[in-house]
């Protein structure tokens, strides 16, 4: 039986007018934030008709919550983004959390990843590859997009180079063999130009066998 003398759950959303009959409607928040501002789908396939016509104007959907976390400049990387907690923002956080439980992230990864179906691993992939493909993008825009010893300037040719060597062994304590992990240590470093710079696959290859590169000896020979 209901008890009256228990305090009722406040309701945190509010009435609102339809725009297009003038009905008075309650509304959740998320709804609000949606933009759910109509009484029913038929009110509001009728004023989207009438705003592509140009009849009446597009409604500004007003502000129903102030943002959950304050700007804050995260301790490990140095950005002002939302906080996650232990003063990191939610991309550091989620490695810091890695780093320090690494066995139960990659169970919970194979798991999460076994339970996908077919079309959701393929999903995931997909997801996954133009990602790095993003994060490879901003890191060779990042140190000039072109080789510092030939100029080449393609990407699939272009890869970072260490400039004083000892670049396995540094991919190593970073973390992974190197391309995408790789890449997201020189983002989160905020891309040092010191240490590293951009260099084609034949000029890294021949500085790394040779310790040396034929372009230097051409540009040395014409000087």
């Amino acid at each position: 039986m209901f008890d009256r003398d228990v305090p009722q759950r406040k309701r945190k959303g509010k009435n609102i007018v339809c725009p297009e009959c003038g009905k008075e409607t309650y509304r959740k928040p998320c709804e609000i934030a949606k933009g759910y501002m109509f009484c029913s789908i038929k009110c509001g396939a009728i004023y989207r008709r009438k705003r592509e016509r140009g009849i009446v104007p597009r409604i500004v959907v007003p502000e129903y919550r102030e943002n959950k976390y304050k700007e804050f400049v995260c301790s490990q990387c140095n950005s002002a983004k939302p906080h996650k907690a232990k003063g990191l923002c939610l991309s550091c956080y989620r490695v810091q959390l890695y780093k320090d439980h690494p066995e139960k992230q990659r169970t919970y990864s194979r798991e999460y990843y076994r339970s996908l179906t077919p079309n959701g691993k393929k999903h995931v992939y997909e997801g996954h590859q133009s990602q790095n493909r993003r994060l490879r993008k901003e890191v060779l825009n990042a140190y000039g997009g072109k080789c510092a010893c030939c100029g080449e300037n393609a990407s699939e040719f272009l890869a970072i180079d260490h400039v004083n060597g000892g670049g396995g062994k540094h991919r190593k304590e970073v973390g992974g063999a190197g391309g995408s992990h790789f890449y997201a240590w020189l983002k989160h470093q905020g891309f040092p130009q010191d240490e590293f710079r951009l260099l084609c696959h034949n000029c890294n290859f021949s500085r790394g066998k040779y310790g040396y590169c034929p372009h230097e000896l051409t540009l040395s020979v014409i000087n």
